[in-house]
């Protein structure tokens, strides 16, 4: 029988309340009535207006602005919203005659001043023709702290050649990592519907203590995305080399599909496929035991359903099937994630997901149990919050992973958590 680890059920306990906390948030919308019994309420039909633009009812914003302009005429902040919603509908002309009017205003403050001379050659740079290429990057630093680093059971016990027997001593339990990870990328617009892509990321995972999780990845991917109104289709193809401190190197070949489709205002699902050639131990230096080269095939399907402008939920359904060499390692796994995100105003994300794997190994293996093929259930809460630093034009995205992992062959449960801040600075190249 399986023993469950209380900590890990007080986490869920703890991360349930937190989902409920979250989806209970809703950010009241101003309506139409709301309007109508009280027209010349500025901050009330400001926030009407913002709502309007949000949500594509550029419209009714502006139809909002121009009456607030008639009840406050002097207002600056109204006039500069103004000009931003002329801009968004194409009145091009009248925007720029707005702004020529407010520059030669003396009431005008030099702030504002600044404010418009910026939209001003925002629009002056609208009608050159539009950038075909677009070569970008970013630098991601991530720090992460790890309970269970080398997932050693809750017995402090483990299963070797068929025997059980207790983990060597000075086995790390706790351990931190530190990442840098340069990312390249290239946009190519070849129209209004078709777009190539292609980026180049390096990775380098060093580790505070032990070496199970240190390497160093280098991958290339080329990307074709076809937009139409209601999907959206993306192909690509990559090239993957990983060189591990342990004996575990290897190169994967992907290629894969998928779409997103469009069904109404709220309902969108997304499906894909991909075909993945691992090859471990491509250098000389290394050897495995277990497995030289596998074929991984995994499919996908998740639904997404916006409750209003700033939460969704959804659900994604994914299988897994791997053809190893050899066929202890022949493994198929299904899993299920369901999801939850909540889009704050200043920009800040937060998103709730607990997923359910089942993972199947097709043979035994003997270095383990030799009359059992290994069986698990792997169960994750994580809980994240993403956003921008203030105005120094990074971004921050940091996480708690709880996991809890219990597999047949070794009858026992391991658990651990991960604690993760990750920090991002893009930079325009051309």
């Amino acid at each position: 029988m399986f023993i469950r680890h209380k900590n890990g059920e007080n986490m869920q306990k703890i991360l349930l309340i937190l989902v409920v906390i979250l989806i209970s948030i809703n950010t009241h919308a101003v309506t139409y009535k709301e309007i109508q019994k009280d027209p010349i309420n500025l901050q009330l039909n400001l926030k009407y207006a913002k709502e309007q633009q949000d949500i594509g009812n550029v419209k009714n914003a502006m139809v909002t602005i121009e009456r607030l302009l008639f009840y406050y005429p002097n207002n600056i902040d109204l006039k500069v919203y103004y000009i931003q919603l002329l801009t968004q509908l194409g009145s091009i002309a009248k925007a720029m005659q707005t702004i020529k009017t407010l520059l030669e205003d003396e009431e005008t403050n030099q702030k504002i001043k600044e404010q418009l001379q910026q939209i001003a050659k925002r629009i002056e740079e609208s009608k050159k023709p539009p950038k075909k290429l677009y070569v970008n990057g970013n630098m991601i630093t991530t720090f992460s702290n790890y309970s269970n680093v080398t997932s050693m059971s809750t017995l402090n016990q483990q299963y070797v050649s068929d025997s059980l027997s207790a983990y060597a001593s000075g086995t790390v339990r706790n351990d931190t990592t530190f990442s840098i990870n340069p990312v390249l990328s290239a946009v190519y617009l070849k129209d209004q519907k078709n777009r190539w892509g292609t980026n180049l990321v390096f990775l380098q995972q060093d580790q505070t203590r032990g070496n199970g999780k240190m390497f160093r990845l280098l991958s290339g991917t080329l990307t074709h995305t076809y937009l139409d109104e209601k999907f959206l289709l993306n192909t690509f193809a990559s090239l993957s080399y990983t060189d591990s401190h342990t004996s575990f190197d290897s190169r994967n070949e992907t290629i894969g599909s998928n779409i997103n489709y469009i069904h109404g205002e709220k309902f969108s699902s997304t499906s894909g496929y991909s075909f993945t050639n691992i090859q471990n131990n491509s250098t000389d230096k290394n050897s495995t035991a277990h497995e030289k080269n596998a074929l991984l095939h995994s499919f996908f399907f998740e639904p997404r359903f916006m409750i209003d402008q700033n939460r969704s939920i959804s659900a994604n359904l994914s299988y897994n099937f791997k053809n190893a060499d050899r066929n202890i390692n022949r493994t198929n796994g299904r899993s299920i994630n369901l999801g939850y995100k909540h889009l704050f105003k200043d920009k800040y994300q937060a998103s709730l997901n607990f997923k359910r794997t089942y993972n199947q190994n097709h043979a035994p293996d003997a270095f383990v149990v030799s009359d059992r093929s290994k069986k698990e259930y792997i169960s994750n809460f994580i809980l994240s919050l993403t956003g921008p630093i203030g105005e120094t034009g990074w971004s921050f995205s940091s996480s708690i992973n709880i996991q809890e992992s219990m597999s047949n062959i070794i009858n026992y449960t391991t658990s651990s958590n991960t604690y993760s801040l990750t920090l991002i600075k893009p930079f325009k190249i051309y």
